[in-house]
């Protein structure tokens, strides 16, 4: 069997496949940031369990300004008054 036949047609599709690493180059970094954010603060800055609080606390309104029910049925901030 030819190595095209076993490809699924959506990876032959190449604005798909520049979606997807982007969306997973996205993914990586994002995941790193979650890891080294914390980290840093602890080892470069030496900070206690109350700084490590308020540093997630700052991340909560990045992490919720990217859920999809965060902006409506519309997709649009705000719930889609125009």
């Amino acid at each position: 069997m030819a190595i095209a036949a076993r490809i699924p047609a959506l990876l032959r599709e190449r604005s798909f496949r520049r979606y997807w690493a982007g969306q997973t180059v996205s993914s990586v970094g994002d995941q790193i940031s979650l890891m080294a954010l914390p980290l840093a603060a602890v080892v470069v800055l030496g900070a206690d369990a109350a700084e490590m609080g308020w540093l997630k606390t700052a991340e909560l309104p990045r992490c919720c300004s990217t859920c999809p029910w965060a902006h409506g049925p519309t997709g649009r901030p705000g719930g889609g008054a125009p």
